[in-house]
């Protein structure tokens, strides 16, 4: 049987890119996938596609448009503020202070 094969990289949302078109991998596999694995896309030549994944065939649906990304949040500031010099007042001790 003729097909040609693709490598692609499975996403953190399990979503794998092939060509404009967007593969959503069914999360109840028997075979266990994880983003970053490496599965293989066979396009048949009557155009319809096969997932596989250490080549067991892998259930997907496509879909319509690209997945939207997650806001990232917002990063918290940290300020440094600088320490002060040993000869500041906050550095005293309260009984080393001058007697009145």
């Amino acid at each position: 049987m003729f097909c040609l094969e693709h490598e692609r990289k499975v996403g953190n949302d399990w979503v794998v890119q092939y060509g404009s078109r967007w593969l959503q991998i069914e999360a109840q596999q028997q075979t266990p996938v994880s983003a970053g694995n490496t599965v293989v896309i066979r396009e048949h030549r009557d155009r319809s596609l096969t997932l596989l994944l250490h080549s067991k065939v892998l259930k997907w649906h496509e879909l319509s448009e690209r997945p939207k990304k997650l806001a990232a949040l917002p990063r918290r500031r940290v300020v440094m503020r600088p320490k002060p010099a040993p000869q500041h007042p906050w550095r005293r001790s309260i009984q080393g202070g001058p007697k009145r």
